[in-house]
């Protein structure tokens, strides 16, 4: 019962993954001088510019023996934000996103998703700064030149063992990441966005997919839209959060069998963990894997499956998993 929610939901992040890896990973920019601002202050900037700009880029994106090759289509007209994303190897596929909703298209059909949050993660950065500080330490390295750009590399490396290190390459134009690497604790590295070519400015126009502009077209397939709530509102508790981890969002949703299914969105500042809960059946998931970069840990609790997702350590997903408890009210 859980587990095609369970695929929906990790897919859709998945497909939108490199889209968003620019807001959940990239969040480092420079302001002024190039030494007048600490990194914290680029990070902050970063998360702005990433929304506010308009750019057309292809990149590639590596994790593992995986090598995929990505069209980026961002545009900020009157406070409205649109993003196109564009395979450019391997299966043909597209992922558009505006401000109501995410549509994934393949040859043939489409799968329309409201956002989970209208509020989304946008600004997310702007109350953590210095969260991030006793959490991570940054450091500003060499000048390098990616995609015919200078950009100023940093060094993102975590003060503990629950998340991982980044390195970052910032264009000094632009303020846009134009490489970004995530390492594991023994500095291996775990993936790698890099933009090879990038446009900017005036000029971008939104290229609408045509089985999108051509809905006769389309088999498209609508999922509910969740109810955002207070945390306060669930049944599930957690009891105590790892170090720098704060909730920041709670959801609920009907599962395929119209079973509902909790969310919890945790954020250190930096990076994002999703935690879906909901009523467990004969097919569960038990234990750790991983899908690329992305890694997964599912226990069974109050006869409920809790699954904790994201670009963190396993042990870090298994303490959160472990502390959400239920208390009926």
């Amino acid at each position: 019962m859980f587990y095609p929610t369970l695929i929906l939901l990790v897919m859709m992040k998945l497909n939108s993954l490199f889209m968003r890896y620019f807001i959940f990973f990239c969040g480092f920019v420079f302001s002024g001088s190039l030494f007048a601002v600490n990194a914290v202050e680029l990070l902050q900037d970063m998360s702005k510019a990433v929304h506010s700009k308009n750019y057309q880029g292809t990149f590639v994106y590596q994790q593992g023996n995986k090598l995929e090759t990505m069209q980026v289509t961002h545009l900020k007209e009157n406070q409205h934000e649109q993003e196109l994303l564009s395979s450019l190897t391997g299966q043909v596929r597209e992922v558009f996103r505006n401000d109501q909703a995410v549509i994934c298209v393949i040859p043939g059909a489409a799968s329309i998703d409201k956002r989970m949050s209208q509020k989304g993660f946008a600004r997310r950065f702007s109350h953590l700064s210095q969260n991030l500080q006793n959490l991570y330490q940054f450091k500003k390295t060499a000048i390098n030149r990616i995609a015919g750009r200078d950009c100023q590399t940093i060094k993102i490396t975590p003060k503990d063992q629950l998340r991982y290190g980044y390195t970052v390459c910032i264009d000094l134009k632009d303020r846009l990441p134009l490489r970004v690497d995530m390492q594991d604790h023994q500095g291996k590295r775990l993936s790698s966005m890099m933009f090879t070519a990038l446009k900017t400015g005036k000029g971008i126009h939104m290229p609408i997919p045509q089985q999108i502009r051509n809905k006769t077209k389309l088999s498209v397939a609508r999922h509910q839209p969740a109810k955002s709530l207070p945390y306060q509102a669930s049944p599930w508790q957690l009891t105590q959060s790892p170090k720098g981890f704060q909730i920041q969002l709670y959801e609920q949703r009907k599962n395929e069998q119209l079973q509902l299914l909790h969310h919890f969105v945790l954020s250190d500042g930096l990076v994002s963990i999703s935690v879906y809960i909901e009523k467990a059946d004969q097919d569960i998931l038990k234990g750790s894997s991983h899908m690329g970069a992305m890694n997964i840990f599912a226990r069974l609790h109050h006869q409920h499956q809790i699954i904790a997702v994201g670009e963190v350590p396993i042990q870090t997903l298994k303490q959160i998993s472990g502390r959400f408890v239920y208390q009926n009210k």
